[in-house]
């Protein structure tokens, strides 16, 4: 089997978001552990894929299909280093000006704080 085909076998396998183990990743596909083991590698730097050892979760192999971060969770500090950040080129574009603007609402400050 070529490699391309067992990476797409692989990705075919753990596109459903669960957690799959090395040893049921390799029964799928039919290729060794070992090769499931080096093509998880190579994927995991294209694709955000976790690999977990042990634990309460057994273990495993997991495709994170949505990588979102909610505004809501930043702290206010978090929400002044962003926007300072991006500060510094939001001349530049009009939208990133917007996005501070949009996160500048969650913390209920005036934007004169940040010289935009």
């Amino acid at each position: 089997m070529k490699r391309r085909d067992i990476q797409a076998d692989i990705l075919s396998v753990i596109s459903d978001g669960k957690i799959w183990t090395m040893k049921e990743i390799a029964e799928k596909v039919e290729v060794s552990y070992k090769t499931v083991y080096r093509h998880i590698h190579e994927l995991s730097y294209r694709f955000n894929i976790q690999i977990s050892c042990g634990g309460i979760q057994r273990g495993g192999v997991q495709l994170i299909l949505e990588r979102k971060v909610s505004v809501e969770s930043l702290t206010n500090e978090d929400i002044d280093v962003i926007i300072i950040t991006l500060s510094t080129v939001a001349k530049t574009n009009e939208r990133i000006t917007q996005f501070i603007c949009m996160l500048a609402k969650f913390k209920k400050e005036e934007l004169q704080a940040y010289n935009i």
